[in-house]
């Protein structure tokens, strides 16, 4: 099957080097890259990539976040192009050359049918979080995630193998409860099905949101261990442990919890909240106080 049918969104937000990396791994596919610019600024960075890589669609959007930049790419691609499936992908990414051929081989194997995929995928070299853990030759080799599940009473995501060196452990594809927006696959027909990613989320939760919907839908969220990938992680969120991702995170936790979490699990938040306001940070303060007036979308 050919990949000019696969239609590629990649979001570039104050990250070139990162997406020209990343680009060059693709090779030549039919790639859209959403260059998002705050509000008042003037970034040439797509018009950079443009010039580098000719053949990419390159469109400029406000920030809009995680969501709204991925709806923008993905609305753009089915419009303009001969798109049958939607890969969403991080800009701090490289792929294998047969990712792609797995992912949809793997969808035809599914028939089809309502579902989004998720790679394995490796820390990129040298940015493991215990990097000096790892032997020259386990580096690369070192997981990030092999497929996605809920702590359903702490309402988190966890990543499956994390930290481990594969050794073959998660070779087998099975189905489980989220698909990173890291590297997240679909057919075009599913898309139109779940629809666009939640904007209030703007940034983090976003993606065991849509694969929640894609199960409520009776839909199947799988992992291709076959297909792999790199990631240096947390790039755009100014990293692992940010106050931008430390905000983010601890809002749509509790919004993704209010939303689909049982009487316990709203029970339990709020104690959490109550427990936690006085002796935390003032950022995360405002996190709290966000999602319970639901000043959601951008901080």
């Amino acid at each position: 099957m050919s990949h000019a049918q696969v239609s590629i969104i990649i979001l570039n937000y104050h990250g070139i080097q990162d997406t020209r990396a990343c680009l060059r791994s693709l090779g030549k596919q039919s790639t859209v890259v959403v260059n998002i610019s705050d509000t008042g600024e003037k970034s040439t960075e797509g018009e950079e990539l443009h010039k580098e890589f000719p053949y990419i669609d390159c469109l400029e959007s406000g920030n809009v976040g995680f969501s709204g930049a991925n709806n923008l790419g993905a609305d753009y691609a089915l419009t303009h192009h001969n798109t049958q499936y939607l890969l969403f992908l991080n800009n701090d990414t490289r792929v294998h050359a047969s990712m792609l051929e797995h992912l949809i081989h793997a969808s035809q194997e599914n028939h089809d049918k309502l579902a989004v995929y998720s790679p394995k995928i490796y820390f990129e070299t040298g940015y493991e979080y215990h990097h000096n853990a790892y032997t020259e030759r386990e580096r690369g080799k070192v997981l990030w995630y092999a497929g996605g599940f809920e702590d359903v009473k702490d309402v988190y995501g966890w990543h499956r193998g994390v930290d481990e060196v594969d050794m073959g452990q998660f070779d087998e594809q099975i189905s489980i409860q989220f698909a990173t927006g890291c590297a997240l696959f679909m057919t075009k027909e599913t898309y139109k099905k779940v629809g666009h990613w939640d904007k209030k989320y703007f940034l983090y939760f976003e993606d065991m949101d849509y694969s929640r919907r894609v199960r409520k839908k009776g839909g199947k969220v799988i992992y291709v261990p076959s297909a792999v990938m790199w990631h240096k992680n947390a790039r755009s969120g100014g990293g692992s442990g940010s106050n931008l991702q430390q905000y983010y995170q601890t809002r749509n936790r509790l919004y993704y919890g209010f939303k689909y979490g049982s009487l316990n699990t709203k029970t339990f938040l709020v104690k959490h909240m109550f427990h936690e306001y006085k002796k935390t940070d003032q950022n995360t303060r405002k996190a709290f106080l966000d999602a319970v007036f639901g000043k959601m979308g951008k901080r």
